[in-house]
């Protein structure tokens, strides 16, 4: 069926990051071409934290869910095992040895209920409550077995059926291959052709297709980002030094650059290190480098993804051993021991050539986000670098979010290695709306006075071609996890075709984030976050690591830790900006903002009275309590 809904397109099924296997294709192409009009198809959607094989969806008859599996029966012999608890499925190989079966496998009737009762649950902003309240239609949960007969899948699996697939068979089919021909149809799903007593009405069904589509991320993972010439000189070339350093306004595609280079020198065979301050930025660049065209999905070994400091403490343990780096962690504050002690003592490890035998060499050194990087954080890097390599260093002074890039990111940076005081400069903007630069104009005119600001320049014809949703909500402090839960809420109900539920970002600072978390997983919303009750360090950094944007749910985090990253549907809260380092911060979660032709939305929430004023420039600005600013306590000029 030529008009049929299937995320994402058939087209592009060959590039998935996970492909499908043989099974999974065949059950996509039989639903494709035999099911009734009116039935969308969503292949491994991101479901609120799960990922199902399948899920069919008619606003008219009902929902499906189905498990595919595409086993070997060739290889094993599968049995029902009754010696345990509970009957579980097993296998021996072709001499009667018992072979392992994968946990998953050994009953997928729990698994595919599961989905069917997260279905049930999934929160529509909308109706304010979950989906199964308010849904008066069937819920199918089926498995579809590829390589087997539909008997042999029926003598396996019926004594695995729980009381609820006993007790209404229609709603949990089992089929196997025999099954999937055009006449067969309703033996495979029973109730493709029967109408709901009460169709869904259209407000629901846009909440269930939030949760269903495709995210913008996900999609664009398969198309690779275009490169300038610019960027196309810093992906594919080299100096003479081998040292260079680039600049450039958010969203000029520095990062980009940086991966593309790191996926081309992996290509080539070279050891490369992409090294950033910024734990969770790691994870935007590996994923870039995977985007990168000339071999798009590629897992790339020899490239190494490492924060800066973590480096440094390997670098430490495996010269000078653990307890030393033990002694030598207790011994100086945090501030000295991340600014000074670690990288000084990692650099002299790696240029005493009794020490550095073992430690790792590197035909490459990637830095991003440089402004925050320290000259002797840069000169450790340095040290480590294998003859005749090259090192890159990308940075956006105005991103100066720890108030370290005058210290060594201007003039000719004299010990850095860098010839001269030039820079290769990246000047356009190809993440912003055009509208929201206008607004980072406003915004840098009056709270970065006397910083170094550099502003995207505006490419001539772009500011229609770009919609872009921004909102301005003034509220009180107590007022602001409430007023960003209901943010959140409000761009969930506001998605469009192009986007889903899962493009959804929170970003604010740690105390109002946690409590954001709560609020929404109190409604059964999942949440990907970097936020720990209990403050614990070690626990923020195992966190900050599992973050990424292939995560199945909506995600959190603070505006630091968003810092290199872009999203299409953004809330931002700020509570403060009296600090230069405040207004650095903001300023950098407002270029976070990633534009589409389809449309983006962006949503501060602000409960500081020092920017009502400039909240009041942009396009929609509500109040939520009018209170005197106080003084700042610091100039701003």
């Amino acid at each position: 069926m030529a008009d049929r809904v299937i995320q994402p397109p058939l087209a592009e099924l060959d590039r998935l990051p996970t492909p499908l296997n043989d099974g999974e294709a065949l059950v996509v192409s039989f639903f494709h071409d035999h099911l009734p009009d009116g039935w969308e198809i969503y292949i491994q959607p991101f479901l609120n934290g799960n990922r199902p094989d399948l899920v069919l969806f008619n606003s008219a008859c009902g929902v499906a869910v189905f498990e595919v599996k595409h086993w070997d029966f060739d290889s094993k012999e599968f049995f029902v095992d009754r010696t345990g608890d509970a009957p579980q499925l097993s296998a021996r190989d072709h001499n009667g040895r018992r072979v392992r079966v994968d946990e998953r496998m050994r009953n997928p009737f729990p698994q595919v209920t599961r989905y069917r009762r997260q279905i049930y649950g999934l929160y529509c902003p909308r109706h304010r409550t979950a989906f199964g309240n308010v849904a008066r239609l069937p819920m199918t949960a089926g498995l579809i077995v590829t390589s087997a007969t539909t008997q042999r899948v029926r003598e396996l699996f019926e004594p695995l059926r729980d009381d609820a697939a006993q007790r209404e068979p229609e709603l949990y089919p089992v089929a196997g291959f025999n099954d999937l021909r055009p006449e067969r149809i309703e033996k495979v799903f029973p109730l493709c052709r029967r109408p709901a007593s009460q169709p869904m009405d259209s407000d629901l069904a846009e909440d269930l297709r939030g949760w269903l589509r495709e995210p913008a991320f996900s999609q664009e993972q398969r198309n690779p980002p275009e490169l300038d010439g610019i960027q196309r000189r810093i992906a594919t070339t080299r100096t003479n030094t081998g040292l260079r350093r680039v600049k450039g306004p958010a969203g000029s595609g520095k990062s980009v650059a940086l991966a593309a280079r790191a996926a081309e020198l992996a290509d080539t065979g070279k050891r490369v290190l992409v090294c950033s301050y910024n734990i969770t930025l790691l994870n935007y660049l590996r994923d870039l480098t995977r985007q990168y065209a000339r071999t798009a999905g590629k897992q790339r070994p020899e490239i190494e993804f490492v924060n800066f400091h973590a480096w440094c403490q390997r670098i430490c343990a495996d010269a000078d051993g653990i307890e030393k780096l033990d002694r030598l962690l207790t011994q100086h504050s945090r501030d000295e021991l991340f600014d000074e002690v670690m990288p000084n003592r990692a650099e002299t490890l790696l240029r005493d050539s009794d020490r550095a035998d073992g430690l790792p060499r590197y035909d490459a050194i990637l830095v991003d986000e440089g402004q925050d990087f320290r000259l002797n954080w840069w000169s450790a890097l340095r040290a480590a670098l294998a003859e005749g390599g090259e090192m890159l260093l990308v940075a956006d002074k105005t991103q100066n979010v720890f108030g370290t890039a005058k210290a060594w990111t201007e003039g000719a940076m004299p010990g850095s290695g860098f010839p001269g005081g030039e820079w290769m400069t990246l000047e356009h903007s190809y993440r912003l709306p055009p509208k929201m630069i206008h607004l980072l104009r406003t915004y840098a005119d009056e709270f970065l006075v006397g910083e170094d600001v550099d502003i995207p320049v505006i490419e001539q014809g772009e500011l229609d071609m770009y919609p872009v949703a921004l909102k301005w909500i003034q509220t009180q402090p107590q007022q602001a996890v409430a007023a960003s839960v209901e943010a959140v809420l409000e761009q969930m109900r506001g998605l469009q075709s192009h986007a889903a539920a899962t493009d959804v970002i929170s970003l604010g600072g740690k105390r109002v984030g946690l409590d954001v978390v709560n609020s929404l997983e109190a409604l059964d919303i999942r949440v990907r976050h970097t936020f720990d009750d209990r403050r614990n360090a070690g626990r923020e950094r195992q966190l900050k690591r599992q973050f990424f944007q292939g995560a199945e749910r909506v995600k959190a985090t603070t505006l630091h830790s968003f810092k290199g990253w872009e999203a299409v549907q953004l809330v931002v809260h700020v509570s403060t900006v009296r600090s230069k380092e405040d207004r650095a911060v903001l300023y950098a979660a407002l270029t976070r903002l990633k534009r589409r032709a389809e449309g983006s939305a962006l949503t501060v929430v602000c409960s500081t009275p020092d920017l009502a004023e400039y909240g009041r420039t942009w396009p929609s600005y509500e109040e939520t309590v009018t209170k005197t600013a106080v003084a700042w306590p610091d100039s701003r000029r």
